[in-house]
């Protein structure tokens, strides 16, 4: 368990979001033209010019270090300060990300949800609830970022 993170949070950063960013991984090195395709709603997949496919291979790699430093980051440091800085990053990665995807869909699409496909549900959705989660997060309004007790710490005080 990350020892830093309370419950709610541990679920949504510690488990969710790394299998959740393999998945991305995974779409877009073993089907980047369905992976670009998907970007957009209405979009038909295409074969991909040898740049548009590395760029979505790039892509994919960067899931894969975000997963990898997700998982490093969360279970290996003992510093609140640490975890704090790395979810403020990740929070100004989703405002960066949605913003992004806004400008590009527009308006109209962007909160149309009642329109959006699976993977719009998690280009944009799951991003959203994500910086949900890292504000309340760092709002103190899922729990404290500290030093969690071990469930052996627990037993012992419960004797």
């Amino acid at each position: 368990m990350a020892t830093l993170l309370p419950t709610v949070p541990y679920w949504v950063f510690c488990v969710y979001e790394p299998l959740s960013i393999f998945g991305g991984f995974a779409i877009a090195i073993l089907f980047p033209e369905l992976f670009v395709a998907l970007q957009l709603p209405d979009t038909e997949v295409t074969e991909l010019s040898p740049s548009n496919k590395l760029i979505a291979w790039q892509t994919g790699n960067l899931f894969g270090i975000m997963a990898m430093m997700g998982i490093a980051v969360l279970f290996a440091t003992t510093e609140p300060p640490v975890v704090k800085r790395y979810l403020v990053a990740l929070l100004l990665g989703d405002i960066g990300h949605l913003t992004a995807v806004w400008w590009v869909m527009g308006s109209y699409e962007f909160f149309a949800a009642h329109r959006w496909s699976w993977f719009t549900w998690g280009n944009v959705g799951m991003t959203m609830f994500l910086a949900l989660a890292r504000v309340g997060t760092l709002g103190g309004l899922l729990g404290e970022i500290k030093l969690q007790a071990s469930n052996d710490e627990k037993a012992k005080k419960a004797k």
